[in-house]
């Protein structure tokens, strides 16, 4: 039993519906699995083997492995009917939520070979695509590939392709692995194929077998006015989007953008080398999630399992969003090295929010000014790797005359084109203030710092702040010491006391 509560992350099955262009421009393919009850329960197929339908007053069989089917245990039969015929037959419970989630998994797949991708429950992915045929040098190609990759996954596929997503789908409902690249070619691709394989209502399918209809050639030759007037607006319409002739609507499945991953350790351990390498299995899976959706990560989360304690929780934070897995694979490592472990480690687990990389600018041919900006962002996302998120931070400068108020510390740089950025007198001022302005002895009422000052510029008089109780009276100076320094020096107009508020460079 998991000892981390996984994150509920919703996955989205679908996105707003979206109508297709014209239906001819489109090349559809059609994966259908009719043995994924069976395949999601991870049973040997070394004995007769049958999955029962849920929900039925009687059960009946659902699929059926091919030693059940040898010994005639067919789907449709009575679970008492399919053990008279093959009493070794074992029977096995559906697992409904098993199989949207291996669905759901083939689609996320899927994206690799297009983003255009449409669940058609409970076995079957239509994917559009028209648009990665150049990619994938053919629709052949683009076939035979994707269908490698679903069968090391364990299943065992019907495919067709037409320019239609419901001819695709009436041809694998058939078991014809047909290829159709022409709506031209759909009138006698789709003549055979026996309307009792549609998954047509039964009592629409008896009405075409009472005047002799068998196939879809047969409706073909029937009249459409005939047609609309036996068989209703719905028939009519399923048929024309099969032929192509009007576009067909569809929702988009969208895989959730959120990465998790948990691993349990072979054993506890508190070696801090040991948790680096565990996390291997887990950055190489969030690689590939990254290059199969074309999206980076600006925030992972870690999170370390211990026996008889609370987790411990370590943020890496990106300054810009990145799908450089080494990059993050090495601030993780320097984050780790610090890190010390209350108790020995069990388990490790990786969360992360997953963002388009639509939004990041493409790096120059030569090395640029993004080349540059992208290099500063690798050292200060290291320098916070090794020595922790509040001792590195950005300065953001605020429209205040009192130097010790005209900046505040931020979490990151100013990234946006309206941030703030020293102007006007501030560029007079030195980077390194003091935290207090530091109060200076004097000889003759001249002040001193490591040896006699000498000013070079000055007086700068600000008076500022009497309406918030923080009011000051102050002559600024710039001056230096006998040993170089260039300092930034006060007089105190109210008690004539001299300060030191910083030092330039």
């Amino acid at each position: 039993m998991d000892r981390l509560a996984r994150p509920h992350f919703s996955e989205a099955a679908t996105a707003p519906i979206e109508p297709e262009a014209a239906a001819s421009d489109r090349l559809w393919l059609c994966l259908r699995c009719p043995m994924l009850p069976l395949e999601v329960l991870g049973a040997p197929a070394t004995r007769p083997l049958a999955v029962l339908a849920a929900n039925q007053r009687q059960a009946r069989v659902l699929v059926c492995n091919t030693l059940a089917s040898k010994q005639g245990v067919k789907p449709g039969l009575s679970a008492s009917a399919a053990l008279a015929l093959s009493p070794q037959l074992s029977l096995l419970p559906r697992d409904e939520r098993r199989e949207q989630n291996a669905l759901r998994a083939l689609a996320r797949l899927a994206c690799c070979y297009t983003p255009n991708i449409s669940l058609q429950e409970p076995d079957v992915l239509l994917l559009e695509i028209s648009g990665s045929l150049r990619l994938y040098g053919g629709a052949d190609n683009l076939h035979a590939a994707f269908v490698r990759a679903v069968v090391a996954r364990g299943h065992y596929p019907f495919t067709a392709i037409a320019p239609s997503a419901r001819a695709s789908w009436w041809l694998t409902l058939a078991r014809l692995q047909v290829v159709i690249t022409s709506a031209s070619r759909l009138i006698t691709g789709l003549a055979p194929l026996p309307l009792s394989c549609l998954g047509w209502p039964a009592g629409r399918l008896q009405r075409f077998n009472s005047i002799g209809v068998r196939t879809l050639g047969d409706c073909q030759r029937l009249s459409r006015d005939g047609l609309y007037r036996r068989f209703g607006k719905q028939c009519l319409q399923e048929l024309d989007e099969a032929y192509a002739r009007i576009p067909e609507v569809r929702e988009w499945f969208r895989p959730r953008q959120h990465f998790y991953r948990r691993l349990e350790l072979p054993s506890e351990t508190s070696d801090l080398s040991s948790l680096t390498t565990a996390l291997g299995p887990l950055l190489d899976q969030l690689a590939g999630v990254l290059i199969r959706r074309q999206q980076s990560v600006q925030v992972v989360w870690l999170c370390i399992e211990h026996a008889d304690c609370q987790p411990g929780m370590l943020r890496l934070g990106l300054l810009s969003s990145s799908a450089d897995i080494q990059q993050i694979r090495e601030l993780l490592d320097l984050r780790l090295a610090s890190l010390s472990l209350s108790a020995p480690a069990i388990a490790v687990a990786m969360r992360a929010f997953l963002v388009d990389r639509s939004a990041e600018q493409s790096p120059g041919l030569f090395h640029d000014q993004h080349s540059a900006a992208v290099s500063d962002q690798q050292l200060l996302a290291r320098l916070k790797a090794r020595l922790g998120d509040t001792a590195v931070h950005g300065l953001q400068v605020l429209a205040e005359q009192r130097p010790e108020y005209a900046w505040r510390p931020v979490a990151d740089p100013p990234q946006h084109a309206d941030a703030q950025v020293f102007s006007g007198p501030l560029r007079q001022r030195p980077l390194w203030m003091l935290p207090e302005p530091l109060r200076l002895h004097e000889v003759d009422e001249q002040p001193v710092y490591q040896g006699q000052v000498e000013f070079l510029s000055g007086p700068e008089r600000i008076e500022y702040g009497w309406w918030d109780g923080r009011d000051v009276r102050r002559d600024y100076y710039r001056a230096t010491n006998a040993g170089g320094l260039c300092l930034w020096l006060f007089r105190d107009l109210r008690d004539g006391r001299w300060f030191l508020q910083g030092l330039f460079e």
